[in-house]
Order: C-alpha cells, then structure tokens, then sequence
C-alpha cells in the first residue's frame, strides 16, 4: 500500500517532499491535489479524460429536453475518451437507443434497460406510441451485477423517483460518488391537473428525501437556484450548484430558413410565422397559446400571420382546429432546425421550464422570443432578443406578440439580437463543464469525506435535513414502497381491462345512442360522429378532459382551488416543500377549448358541445374529481400524510441503526470497507 500511495503521489500529486502518509488500520484515501477552478479554466477538455460515469434517467428513449441534454453529455464523455453507462427504462421508441444523428453506438457506451418496469397508462398517447413512458420500481440482482461489471467512479442521477432511491442505496454500498441533476418541476406540474394538486407535497416530500443524500444538485438556472433555496431550504440538505445548458449553434441557425419549407405547409412570404415547439401538454399552457392565435385571428385579414405548433399531446386535436394554425406533430433532426429558422416569432407560455431548451434553440434560430419572464429570463432581455411576460399573463402574451407582428423593424432588431446571445450557450463549452464537475464532486467525495457518505451525512445534520431518517431506504420506506409497487400493477391492469370494455363494449353503444338520436333530429350520420369526435370504424375511449367541463363545474374548481391554495400554503412550508400559487390557474380551468371559442367557426362550437356532453354523460363522477382533489381538506390529508410516513421512516431508520440491522448499509467506510472498490479506486488514480 506505501508503494501505491508512493507511486499515485509521484504521478499526480505535487507534495514536495513530505514522507508518505503512515500506514494505518483501515486503507486511506489515495492522494489527490485538488484542482482549482483556474487549472480547470487553463485546460478545460483534458486530452484523456478516463472516468466511468454511471446515469440514471427514466425515459432515455423518450426524445424531450431531459433526454436530449443527457445524450449531449453522454457524448462529451465518450468524446473526451471515457465510458459511460445509462441505467433506463424500456420507455419511448427502442430505435432511439442508437440513433446515428444524436447518439450513435460507440464501444465506451453501455445502455441498460430495467427488467422490472411497468408503462404509466394514463401518459399514453394513442396517436404516438413511441412517446409511451414506463415506471421502474427498484434494480434487480441481474442489473447490479451489470453494473457492477461496468465498474462506475461516479453516479449521477437525473430523477429522483422509486428506482433512483435505489440507485443511491446501490452508490452508497459501494462508496461512490453520488451527484444529480435538476430538471423537471414535477410538482409544480400539479397546479395545472385540475384534481391532483393534493399530490404536490407528496412529491415534494419524497424528492426532498432523495436529494438529501446527493452531494451535490446541479440546477440549471441562478432563478431556479434562488428559488429551491427560498422555498425548499434545499442549501440545508446538499450543495446546490449551477450547471446550464447548451445548444448546438451550427445544427440550429438562421442559415436554415426555408422559403420552400413555408410555402409547403401553405404560408406566403410576407406571413408572420408564430411559433410552438414543445410537448402539448397542461404544464407547458397551449391553452395560452390557443388563445393568443383566436384574438390575433379574430382581426380579421389585417393581420398577415400563420402560427407553427411542432409537438403532440393531449391538445394535439385542440391546436388543429385554431385558425391560421399548422400542425406538425413530432419533428426532429433537420426538419426541426428548419421549421425554427423559417418561423419568425416564438411564442412558449410555459412557466415551469428549469432552463428552456426550445427557447435556447429558437434564440439560436435567431427569432424573436414572447416567453415567460421567470423561468426563462435568462434567455430573453426586455427590448434586446424578445420580451419576457409575467406568468400566466395571457394578455400580456397577447400584446406582445401582436406588436411584433405588426412592426417588421422592431421584430427584425429583436431578431439579430437573438443568435448572438445564444452563443454563450455553445453545447460543446456547457458539456465539457459537465466534465468539470464530475471531478469535483469525486475529488469532494474523497478529499472533504474521505470517501465516506457518514461523514458527507454528518456535515448536514440540521433541523431542516434528513427528515425522513438517514437511511435512503429505510425498513418503514420499504413497507410503503411494497404497497405503492402492489398498487400500481393492481391498478395498471385493472384500467388495462376498464378500457378494453370501454372500448369494445361501451363506446359503441354510445355512438349507437347518438347516430338514433342524430336520426330522430335529423342530423345526419356523418355529422353525428363527427360532433362526437370519431369514426364509425375506430372507435378509442374519450379520455376526460377536466377543462372540457361546463362553465359551471370549471367555476366551482376555480373557487375551491384559489381558496384552498391560500389557506394551506403555511402548512406547505412546514414540510420545506415548493407549493407557490399556481401561474393563472382561473385562466387555465376557465378558458374555453379551441373549437368551442372559436368565433371563426360556429360548427366547431357545435360539435364541441356536443363532445361534451357525451363526455359528461359517460363520466358522472369527473365534475367532482377537481373539488375533491384541489379542495382544502384532501391537500391538509396529504400533508399530514407526508409528515406521518417521513416520522415512519426518521424512526424505523434510527431502530435499525440502533440494532445495528442496517449495518451494511450503514456501515463507516473506513472502518471496514471492500479493499477491491478502494484498490480499483487508486489503481484509476495512479493510471491518470
């Protein structure tokens, strides 16, 4: 061992001449000189960078904003000469696994699909099989033992659901360095599913739990930084860094503007193109969007403008029937670099973005930008590259975008600002800091902790941390973890076969109900299934659609989830999690879908009511499901809730530290740690 220590010294480690350190009873970490940020700045791509990076993300397969910025690393790794594995789930499109344009197959890339996972039924999307999301539940003796084999010095962990817990329980048996990324909102997502606010601080309690074990959260925004530490206290659980991200400025350029892309899709050269790229969604608000596109179009034909929406979703059928409006679905690759460029404004509502990846892109398509203030001012300054709306502000939206139209040279200037300020986000330059912070959160690990999660544990015990016990998976976790598993399946199938009945035995009779009494009014057959939105000889189950509902129902849900949400706020922040006012939750709930409020269409609004009703008549109880869930008392339930389980867990983790039960899992490092993580450790060290 004083040879190895010897011979790691010699190779990279400046200590002059100072002896050896002396031998001891348990294996010390090797010697490392910590790199400071100026040596990082003077050569910031080493010329063999060898670490073997192990990522977590649920839906790799899924092409989104996550994915895609885990792909840009993954790339920057296996460029810079190292190895990564991605630890997923079967999610998405499997041909996206080794696609040759954004991650091409490479002998230092592993790709590892869990063998456990179930589809999430109620995110499936009929119309675009490929973008099916799946949940996994934990790693499986077959997936530790591969990775194992793969040998990771690092762990970084991109969501923090049921399987991540597990991949922190795995990165602290083995000593390894542990990290994540932030990139979702996730329960914020909750304050725009009318019914399902009362999950927010479930959610909130159960991330909260994951990240107080990470050693560093990178977050992608100064806003989103500010804002954790505000309202979640997360400084008091972990070291919360800023990491950005990039885009590839040469892919998207406004030297991909298409002439003969426009006039494909039908627009003439003087049209003001508006532009959507994103999943069609509630949290992302087309309803905002829609919005904008009826009042601009209500001008009549003074107003020269076309809108662009490139995504899919629940509002896919919504975003179809606006006016001046052109769908494209999913597009990517050249074609979406092209439909940037040949757009001329970009209009994205959304106000849970992290850091906003379409916006980055549209900036380096060089349009101008009408998007949320918050979320996204760092990408947009007022009167230079676009301008930046409170959120929720339909009006707002509405206004500017409507000044840009009508004032080419304001637009134009707006535009030329925009490309150069996206060059400070080059993908190559925010990837290759990625790699930067690989090391320090390794050379963290083994230089400030010694390689011990205990000592990392120990340096953030305070009343605001570890308020679900210090261990990640403690025997009271494992109970609730059992039951939500059991759950899930039970429940997956049992709506496996209440949409088989629905769809074999119930819609069909409910067309035969409408086309008897489209006959006895005399409307014909083709406009009776076509006011209820299908045909004779595909006949799918409505999903309901909350915002669909009479203006009576969306009134009553407006009324209770402003009330409730101010009168439980203080309890939110007992428990340190995130719960702000939902961004103009009335105009969501409230505002009509595309076709009813329409006024360029009375037939739309017709068809649209009658949609309506049979959805109403199919589902007696859904007028109830937004009061119930956003009501005061459900939220109160959940947060008592939330305390009651994090109480279950704090107590069951300090038994079983107590009876020494957990001492596998608990064990100090140091004191009796397996010599061949530590060896294989200094054997990397002494090759570098």
């Amino acid at each position: 061992l004083a040879s190895t220590a010897e011979a790691t010294m010699a190779a990279g480690t400046d200590h002059g001449d100072q002896p050896p350190p002396p031998m001891s009873s348990h294996v010390e970490p090797p010697p490392r000189r910590r790199r400071s940020r100026t040596d990082m700045d003077a050569d910031s791509a080493p010329a063999r960078w060898n670490r073997r990076v192990l990522i977590y993300t649920t839906c790799y397969n899924v092409i989104d904003g996550v994915t895609l910025t885990i792909r840009k690393i993954e790339q920057s790794i296996l460029a810079s000469g190292g190895h990564v594995c991605i630890l997923t789930t079967k999610s998405g499109d499997r041909r996206n696994t080794n696609d040759p344009i954004i991650s091409p197959s490479h002998p230092n890339r592993t790709v590892l699909f869990l063998d456990n996972a179930v589809p999430i039924p109620f995110l499936f999307d009929p119309e675009n099989p490929t973008t099916q999301y799946q949940m996994g539940f934990s790693l499986s003796d077959t997936i530790r033992k591969r990775l194992d084999d793969f040998g990771p010095d690092v762990v970084h962990i991109t969501v923090p659901d049921c399987t991540g817990l597990h991949v922190v329980d795995y990165a602290r048996s083995r000593s390894l360095p542990l990290m994540g990324t932030f990139h979702s909102n996730m329960a914020d997502y909750m304050d725009h599913y009318p019914g399902m606010l009362w999950l927010k601080p479930i959610i909130s309690g159960f991330f909260r739990h994951q990240y107080n074990f990470f050693h560093t959260l990178f977050v992608p925004t100064p806003f989103m930084r500010q804002r954790l530490i505000e309202t979640d206290k997360m400084d008091r659980i972990t070291k919360v860094r800023i990491w950005g991200r990039g885009v590839d400025v040469d892919f998207f350029s406004p030297m991909h503007r298409s002439l003969e892309f426009r006039r494909r899709l039908g627009f003439d050269d003087d049209d003001v193109v508006v532009l959507f790229v994103g999943r069609l969604v509630p949290e992302k608000r087309p309803d905002i969007f829609a919005d904008v596109v009826k009042r601009l179009a209500a001008e009549g034909r003074g107003l020269r403008f076309k809108a662009l929406v490139v995504g899919a979703g629940p509002y896919q059928d919504e975003m179809k029937a606006l006016p001046n409006t052109t769908c494209l679905g999913w597009v990517g690759g050249a074609e979406l670099a092209v439909a940037y460029a040949s757009s001329d404004i970009f209009l994205f509502p959304s106000s849970v973005e992290t850091f906003g990846n379409v916006t980055l892109e549209a900036a380096a398509s060089g349009l101008a930008l009408v998007v949320d203030g918050g979320c996204s001012g760092h990408l947009v300054q007022d009167d230079m590259n676009g301008y930046g709306v409170g959120a929720g502000d339909a009006d707002a939206y509405y206004h500017a975008t409507r000044s840009l139209i009508v004032d080419s040279t304001e637009r134009a200037r707006l535009a030329s600002a925009s490309r150069p300020l996206s060059l400070h986000f080059d993908k190559s330059k925010i990837s290759k800091e990625m790699l930067r912070n690989y090391d320090d959160v390794v050379d963290d690990f083994y230089n400030d902790y010694d390689g011990s999660h205990l000592k990392r544990d120990a340096a953030y015990v305070n009343p605001d941390s570890f308020r679900g016990g210090m261990l990640p998976r403690p025997y009271g976790m494992r109970l609730v973890e059992v039951f939500f598993t059991g759950s899930f399946h039970v429940i997956y199938y049992l709506l496996g076969i209440y949409l088989w009945v629905q769809e074999v035995f119930v819609m069909p009779m409910i067309l035969r109900l409408r086309r008897m009494a489209a006959s006895r009014t005399g409307v014909s057959k083709k406009e009776a299934l076509a006011s209820f939105g299908k045909d004779e000889d595909a006949c799918r189950p409505t999903a309901v659609v909350f915002e669909d509902l009479n203006p009576a129902t969306r009134a009553m849900a407006v009324s209770s989830r402003s009330s409730s949400l101010a009168a439980d706020t203080d309890s939110f922040h007992d428990i340190n999690t995130s719960i702000l006012p939902a961004a103009s939750t009335e105009s969501f709930l409230t505002g009509t879908t595309s076709s009813s409020s329409s006024e360029t269409s009375s037939d739309a609004a017709a068809d649209n009511n009658m949609d309506l009703e049979a959805v109403n008549a199919s589902s007696s109880c859904a007028k109830h499901i937004a009061n119930i869930g956003d009501g005061p008392a459900a939220r109160m339930l959940a947060v008592w809730f939330v305390r009651t389980v994090l109480f279950c867990w704090r107590t069951s983790a300090w038994i079983s530290i107590k009876l020494g039960i957990a001492r596998q899992q608990h064990r100090i490092p140091q004191l009796q740690r397996p010599t061949q993580f530590r060896q294989e450790h200094v054997e990397k060290c002494q090759a570098r």
